[in-house]
């Protein structure tokens, strides 16, 4: 298949087609034509680590200030998608202590 004038073809091999309603996986997001969702093993992922680096924090072995850098780089990532609703349940989910 050639492309417009540049006679440019594609690679069968890795080019793919797919309806629009699926969506296109792209940096940790699914993407629509009309909204962004972040991929559920993201999610997990996250959940997981905010867990590990809170216990670090109870434990001595990581700063109360690391973890909330981490936890803000994370909404920060997750803000660009619609994830007013998701980011509210897990942040209510986590309980913070000093």
């Amino acid at each position: 298949m050639r492309i417009f004038k540049w006679t440019l073809s594609l690679n069968y091999h890795k080019a793919h087609v797919y309806p629009v309603r699926t969506g296109i996986p792209f940096l940790g997001f699914r993407v629509y034509p009309t909204y962004r969702r972040l991929r559920a093993d993201n999610v997990r992922l996250a959940r997981r680590r905010l867990q590990r680096q809170h216990a670090l924090v109870l434990a001595g072995r990581l700063s109360h200030a690391r973890l909330q850098e981490s936890l803000r780089a994370w909404i920060a990532h997750a803000a660009h998608a619609d994830t007013w609703r998701l980011r509210r349940r897990l942040l209510a989910k986590l309980v913070f202590s000093r």
